[in-house]
């Protein structure tokens, strides 16, 4: 199978292993609470701008811009910094109403102006982070309506030409954007060990390039994700 032109994503370890995402394409990142979701995503964001030069975009509709801020910097990742230069927008929708449906229909226009904002963005952006689809897909009382609101999402997306991560909280499978309709699905999990519990990281679909199907130990340290390097 000839391999599609890849992304790095900035976590080295995930780099090396998997040798980056195929371009211009979206990624859910799944996983319960606690597994890191929104510092995986924000990695990505921060250090394609940092390192690569590629401008990102973070739409955050759970945790205030705020919130985010100050929880990266306890990594040593200046947001704002990057937001200065240019070289990252960050969109606060956490404060949309969150009353069923109705609650549902501004949050969901508001998105897509964000993704259109990224669309009609002079400088292109390169990278977009939603964080979450979950708390967006579980103000709907009409999961057909749901999905239908979804599928015209991903669509945008995908005329943005960004490579997007969409994080997803493990829950019923009424609030899950479904698997199929996504490039890739990078799960993340925490799982018993002996008499502990390690944090687990798995590649279970990869559209357009060849990837381990094993779990991956990881851990969250003061640099954020770090993977196992895998034995042979």
């Amino acid at each position: 199978m000839e391999e599609m032109p890849k992304i790095k994503t900035g976590i080295l370890t995930f780099d090396e292993f998997s040798g980056g995402l195929p371009l211009n394409a979206i990624y859910l990142i799944t996983g319960g609470p606690g597994t890191g979701k929104t510092i995986f995503g924000c990695m990505y964001a921060y250090f394609g701008a940092l390192k690569f030069n590629e401008k990102s975009m973070i739409i955050t509709t759970l945790d205030s811009r705020d919130h985010i801020v100050r929880y990266m910097k306890t990594f040593g990742w200046d947001l704002e910094k990057l937001e200065q230069k240019g070289l990252l927008i960050m969109r606060d929708l956490s404060k949309i109403p969150a009353a069923e449906d109705f609650g549902s229909s501004i949050l969901f226009n508001r998105l897509m102006e964000a993704v259109v904002e990224a669309e009609d963005d002079i400088d292109k952006v390169e990278r977009i982070v939603l964080d979450s689809a979950t708390s967006v897909i579980s103000l709907y009382t009409d999961p057909i309506r749901a999905r239908r609101d979804m599928i015209q999402l991903i669509n945008l997306l995908r005329r943005t030409n960004a490579t997007t991560l969409i994080t997803n909280e493990v829950l019923s499978s009424v609030h899950q954007i479904e698997e199929y309709l996504v490039d890739g699905v990078i799960k993340l999990a925490i799982i018993p060990k002996s008499d502990d519990f390690i944090r687990v990281l798995q590649i279970s679909k990869l559209r357009g390039s060849e990837h381990p199907m094993r779990q991956i130990q990881y851990k969250i340290t003061e640099n954020g994700i770090e993977l196992s390097r895998p034995t042979l």
